[in-house]
């Protein structure tokens, strides 16, 4: 079938027939502005959704199709034709089809060792139904795409099909005066204000008050407005921006919002700010608290002065409104109010470092691993409390001893013990190994037998322990970075703080573990994974520490007072999600769960715990998953670090064609 789109849209549904059922073949072409950017997302009637693969410039994919109807999602930049054909196949067309995404994958990204490693095993076990299962499943999505660029909507195709108003739109918010609380503009800084000034004049259904100062004080006592904006000749903003700004300014417990923005050169937008919730650390180490924030003006006199840069400002009212009211009293409006021209790299270290000087004075702020951030370095207490560092193992003596000297040998932090705990080793190097470091006076060797479960394993090492703090360590791990712990134990150290993990690599250097989030295309995803060394991903998330949902338990340091009032991990999880479930608890008590790149270990994942497809594993993992989604059914929605306009699809932050979230002037009738 033709599906023409007269005028040309950003967004094509199709409904597919219902029949032919079975093994079909799916081909999908487009005409459209820019073919790079187009994708195509298969919507079955039960509600799951996966993204297609591309095949050279449209898609092709073989599938097992069920009895009920669904429909194609086609998202791009002015799409113009659409053409959709279904075709019976077979399954020996989708092996071949497998085979050659498999290929594909490999050529892009190489073979694994663990994968090799996980084949040879299913090989042993003649599990040839995993295989082709794991196969399958790989070609059914679209590869993880290891680059913030690779997207299927481009910040200026997101902006026309997301924030444009329609002129049923446009005409009801004129009809409809904005009420509730007013808003005063406070525009400072060089260059022609008239841009943003006609867009506050533009604003639907409201007449701001706009000023123009030449310092922001001057504009927070002048105004007389409800609300505070500071702004610069360098934004505009969109029409419909006090609208919502007022609709999030209705609670009474609410003094700040922080609302996203865009950036635009030579009049295209070429990235959009998606801010997750308030995450005080991703403030501080990065771009600050965004490129809109409105405040209560009477809370906004409270709280000042403000720097007068004009870039800095937003950031420091914010803080202070923060650190007064706490973060109770910020709300996010997450929609791309303001767009900016220009840089995106502003001076923040001076706002930061006033704002530690009354948080934390004994905090330092150091040059960041890339232009725009920095290293906030938190003190280490002294004397520095005593680490046990747990580490469950078994045989594999080449990984236990590599992993141990990277502890004895390769580790600057002042004071640790080292707690082994070995299940069953039979191997005569792994045991030579575990015997010489149980004569090291601070280390110990506990036994554990039965059934691998490393929240038990981990349980027995954490009751045996002495140290104020905890560090679970999979033996797979290397150290690379001899100040590692010592970064851990600073941040694990601030009272907010309730558990923390590292940068993880796999050997080739890439990320394996940047932090851990419901629902990216799994119950729980690894963020940026497979990014290379030199990229930091969406807006320099690698290079700064800050709050995310959970931490895997490959590297987690936490508390031993913590760890003990929580009860340990939850045995129930022998293999999996027993690093989730800590972390949720950890929140759920109130304390912060950290990530932070200043602390790097290498990961050999999962070397010897074998493979959850395998027959033996299959119904403990859909156990182990089950218990998570009863436990924290309420909790899914809950990231830290994610923002509803970017993708679950993908591990690479990139803008989402299906955002979670609906901008307010969609309700107006």
């Amino acid at each position: 079938m033709t599906v023409p789109c007269v005028p040309s849209v950003d967004l094509v549904a199709i409904d597919l027939p219902d029949a032919p059922v079975g093994w079909v073949r799916l081909k999908v072409s487009v005409v459209s502005a820019d073919p790079q950017v187009v994708g195509v997302s298969l919507l079955a009637a039960s509600g799951q959704r996966f993204r297609l693969r591309k095949s050279g410039q449209g898609f092709d994919q073989i599938l097992l199709r069920p009895a009920e109807a669904g429909h194609l999602e086609v998202s791009g930049l002015a799409l113009s034709e659409v053409h959709v054909s279904l075709a019976p196949s077979s399954p020996w067309a989708a092996r071949w089809r497998v085979a050659q995404a498999v290929t594909a994958d490999i050529r892009r990204l190489g073979i694994r060792r663990r994968n090799l490693r996980t084949l040879g095993i299913m090989l042993r076990a003649r599990d040839f139904s995993s295989i082709g299962q794991r196969l399958t499943a790989r070609y059914h999505r679209a590869p993880q795409a290891a680059s913030t660029s690779s997207s299927v909507l481009t910040p200026e195709g997101w902006m026309r099909r997301f924030m444009t108003l329609t002129e049923a739109e446009q005409l009801a918010l004129e009809a409809t005066p904005v009420a509730g609380p007013s808003f005063s503009f406070i525009v400072t800084g060089e260059g022609d204000p008239s841009v943003v000034i006609t867009s506050l004049q533009n604003q639907l259904g409201v007449d701001p008050e706009v000023l123009v100062v030449d310092d922001p004080n001057k504009g927070l006592a002048a105004a007389n407005g409800d609300w505070v904006v500071l702004t610069n000749p360098a934004q505009r903003f969109h029409p419909a921006s006090v609208f919502a700004l007022s609709q999030a300014a209705q609670n009474p417990e609410v003094h700040l919002l922080v609302a996203d923005g865009c950036y635009e050169t030579d009049g295209q937008a070429t990235s959009i700010w998606a801010n997750p919730p308030w995450n005080l650390d991703l403030i501080l180490e990065g771009e600050g608290a965004g490129p809109l924030v409105a405040v209560r003006r009477a809370v906004a006199l409270e709280v000042g002065p403000v720097v007068s840069d004009v870039w800095a400002t937003p950031t420091d009212l914010a803080l202070k409104v923060v650190a007064a009211h706490g973060e109770a009293s910020v709300a996010q409006v997450p929609f791309p109010l303001v767009t900016s021209v220009g840089s995106q790299a502003h001076e923040l270290d001076q706002v930061v470092a006033q704002h530690l000087e009354q948080a934390c004075p004994q905090a330092k702020v150091l040059p960041g691993l890339t232009s725009g951030t920095r290293h906030v370095q938190w003190p280490l207490p002294q004397p520095a409390p005593l680490v046990s560092v747990l580490i469950p193992t078994k045989d594999r003596a080449a990984l236990l001893e590599r992993c141990l000297t990277g502890l004895y040998q390769h580790t600057e932090y002042p004071n640790i013990e080292i707690i082994l705990v070995d299940h069953q080793s039979t191997e005569a190097a792994a045991q030579k190994i575990l015997a010489q470091s149980a004569e090291r006076p601070n280390t110990q060797v506990l036994q554990f037998s039965g059934p691998f479960n490393f929240a038990a394993m981990n349980n027995l090492a954490a009751q045996a322990a002495k140290g104020e703090v905890l560090c679970l360590l999979n033996n797979d791990t290397e150290v690379t970075h001899p100040g590692w712990l010592t970064e851990l134990v600073a941040q694990v150290s601030r009272p907010e703080v309730g558990a923390v993990g590292p940068m993880l690599r796999y050997p080739d250097g890439t990320v394996q573990h940047a932090g851990l989030h419901p629902n990216l295309g799994s119950l729980y995803g690894h963020g940026h994974k497979h990014f290379p060394p030199e990229n930091f991903g969406y807006r320099n998330r690698l290079a700064t520490a800050h709050r995310v949902a959970a931490v895997t338990g490959a590297c987690l340091v936490t508390p031993k007072s913590l760890w003990t009032e929580l009860g340990g991990m939850d045995e129930a999880f022998a293999v999996a999600y027993n690093d989730v479930d800590y972390c949720l608890q950890v929140r759920q008590v109130g304390h912060q769960v950290m990530w932070t790149p200043y602390a790097e270990l290498i990961h050999h994942e999962s070397v010897s715990r074998g493979y959850d497809e395998h027959p033996k594993e299959g119904d403990r993992l859909a156990r182990e998953a089950g218990l998570l989604q009863q436990r924290w059914a309420d909790s899914f929605a809950d990231d830290p670090a994610y923002s509803p306009n970017l993708t679950w699809e993908d591990t690479n932050f990139s803008l989402s064609d299906n955002p979670r979230t609906t901008p307010p002037w969609r309700t107006v009738r």
